[in-house]
C-alpha cells in the first residue's frame, strides 16, 4: 500500500501580466492577471486583492485567470489570497503598478478585421487595432505612444479601454507609410508615459 502524503491547501507562486506573461513583473489594477500555484481548481474558487474580490475567468489545477480590483489603483502592493472549496492558501504579495501593459498573442487585427498574421499582412498606410490589458483608466490624451520597429513615439488615433470586454484595452495606430524593415514583419511595443516619469513600455 502506497501512502501518499501533501498538502491540499492551494499555494500562489506567482502573478504575471495574462498577456505578456512576463514573470517578476508588476502587473495593474484592473488587468487580466495569470496566479500561478498548486491545488488551484475546485468548484468553489475565489480570489481577494487586499482582501477585494477578484473577478475569476479561468481556473485549473495550477493556474487562474482573473481580473484584479481596480480600486486598487495607486496602491503599490497587494496581499492575494486563493481559497479553493473553503481552504485558503498562504497570502501572496503582488507588485502594482500604475501602468503594466501587456499586448495578447495574437493581439493585433489589420483594418479590414482580420488578425494580423504571415498570411494576413498590415499595409502602410493603414490602421490596426492592437489589443492589450494594463492600461490605466482613464489613459491621459497623449500618454500612450506606439513604437514601429525604428519609429517611436508614434501618437496612436486611439488609446483606452476596448469598450465591451472588461480589463481589456485597445489602441489604434496608423503603420506609418515611410516605415521600413526586413522581411515581413517588424516590433510592435505600446508605450505610457506618466508625468516627469520613464515611459512603461510592454
Amino acid at each position: 500500500v502506497t501512502f501518499t502524503v501533501g498538502s491540499t491547501l492551494p499555494t500562489v507562486t506567482g502573478i504575471e501580466n495574462a498577456a505578456s506573461l512576463q514573470a517578476g513583473a508588476a502587473v495593474a489594477a484592473g488587468s487580466y492577471v495569470a496566479i500561478y500555484g498548486t491545488n488551484l481548481a475546485g468548484a468553489n474558487v475565489t480570489v481577494t486583492f487586499s482582501n477585494l474580490l477578484a473577478s475569476v475567468i479561468y481556473d485549473a489545477a495550477t493556474q487562474i485567470n482573473a481580473i484584479i480590483p481596480a480600486a486598487l489603483a495607486g496602491q503599490p502592493s497587494s496581499s492575494v489570497v486563493v481559497v479553493v472549496n473553503g481552504q485558503a492558501s498562504a497570502p501572496f504579495t503582488a507588485t502594482l503598478a500604475d501602468n503594466a501593459p501587456g499586448i495578447f498573442t495574437p493581439g493585433i487585427v489589420n483594418f479590414d478585421g482580420s488578425v494580423n498574421a504571415a498570411s494576413k499582412l498590415a499595409t502602410r498606410g493603414a490602421y490596426v487595432s492592437v489589443y492589450l490589458t494594463g492600461l490605466t483608466t482613464p489613459v491621459v490624451a497623449g500618454s500612450v505612444t506606439v513604437n514601429l520597429g525604428s519609429q517611436i513615439g508614434i501618437v496612436p488615433l486611439y488609446a483606452g479601454a476596448q469598450g465591451t470586454e472588461a480589463a481589456l484595452d485597445q489602441i489604434n495606430v496608423t503603420i506609418p507609410a515611410g516605415l521600413t524593415f526586413t522581411g515581413n514583419s517588424t516590433p510592435l511595443t505600446a508605450c505610457v508615459t506618466v508625468t516627469a516619469g520613464q515611459p512603461i513600455c510592454s
